[in-house]
């Protein structure tokens, strides 16, 4: 989906308001005029992004803008945001890529990475496999101290998830490590408190530049899995989700950020989201003989408001599609109001799976 757009110049409270429409080509997606775009450096992707506007007190500096994502729309995909392709950028968010059963995970026949002792199991292996080909044992005695960690029917998790941070100023990732803290994978002077045990607690990160952010769980997943023909591979995420007792799984995916404040000056932006929201997907496995379905349903909130002294900002929804941002200051009786247009393609055709796309800014 190709991009042409005017340059929006909203960078502050005190800019005035123009009116940009976005035309979404086929083939072709030109940069806004006067501002080059990037690209990622490996892949060629386009990094684009429109700045709408931003939140300034002091030290603290809440930007909003909207992103594409820089890839071209699949058959199937879904609608984000800001319809296909589109998505916000305001606020931020500690969010997970499980890997195999979440981290937390503790039930009679299910042991996340920190209730069982793989991490500890793992850290002491030492491989005996050497490169004498004709005498395997050496590989069998590795190979069954693979398998002996993910126990019986999928016990125990074999793998920490890993967390990504993205909030204003603020980007890293980490893992939970053998003693049950957080262990940075990217090298930052920042520190985490975190329980994973307790869904009610936030986390917190410190920087050493004096800033303090605060996130608290904000959208969760039920996870099941279940065999609906043919016999029972294999499979393991399905066999990670399969229970004797059909039993389901809750666990928290992104916790939003709720504060960002300055120790140096005290000034502390506040994040507000909307009432929780279900919904649900499913993951579907296919093999010669057999079909695992493995269905989500996620309970999520929306970003709506941004509060930073006598500025705020408030984002409208019209159901999960964002329809409008408001950005105030109180103090010098300014209002900007930025509304957002969509279209269908092909909204006629019953045959085809219509799309709805950003039009208008």
């Amino acid at each position: 989906t190709g991009v042409q757009t005017c340059a929006l110049p909203i960078s502050h409270m005190k800019q005035h308001l123009t009116t940009a429409t976005v035309f979404l080509l086929a083939l072709s997606l030109a940069p806004p005029r006067g501002k080059a775009q990037s690209v990622d450096m490996l892949t060629g992707r386009l990094q684009m992004s429109v700045p709408i506007g931003s939140l300034n007190a002091n030290d603290i500096t809440v930007p909003i803008s909207i992103y594409h994502k820089g890839t071209n729309v699949k058959v199937a995909e879904g609608e984000s945001d800001l319809a296909v392709g589109w998505s916000l950028a305001a606020g931020g968010a500690v969010s997970r890529v499980v890997r195999g059963l979440p981290d937390e995970i503790n039930t009679a026949t299910k042991k996340g990475w920190l209730y069982n002792s793989n991490a500890a199991n793992v850290q002491s292996f030492s491989p005996t496999a050497d490169d004498h080909l004709p005498i395997c044992t050496d590989e069998v005695a590795d190979w069954n101290f693979l398998e002996s960690l993910i126990g019986p029917n999928y016990q125990n998790d074999t793998e920490p998830d890993i967390f990504f941070i993205n909030a204003p100023g603020l980007s890293a990732r980490f893992v939970f490590g053998a003693d049950g803290l957080p262990k940075l994978l990217t090298y930052q002077d920042i520190q985490i408190t975190a329980d994973l045990t307790n869904s009610v607690t936030p986390f917190i990160v410190k920087t050493n530049n004096g800033y303090i952010y605060t996130f608290n769980g904000g959208s969760s997943v039920t996870r099941s899995s279940s065999n609906r023909k043919g016999n029972v591979g294999p499979h393991a995420e399905y066999s990670y989700y399969k229970t004797t007792d059909y039993s389901k799984f809750d666990f928290v995916r992104v916790w939003n950020l709720s504060s960002m404040s300055s120790v140096k000056t005290g000034t502390a932006a506040n994040f507000g989201y909307s009432a929780f929201e279900i919904s649900g997907a499913s993951r579907q496995y296919t093999s010669s003989d057999s079909l695992y379905l493995i269905p989500d349903v996620y309970t999520q909130s929306k970003l709506k408001t941004i509060t930073l002294k006598s500025s705020k900002a408030t984002i409208n929804w019209d159901n999960a599609r964002l329809s409008s941002i408001e950005i105030e200051e109180t103090n010098l009786a300014q209002k900007q109001t930025i509304t957002f247009g969509y279209s269908q393609r092909f909204p006629n055709l019953p045959n085809l799976r219509s799309k709805t796309y950003l039009t208008e800014i």
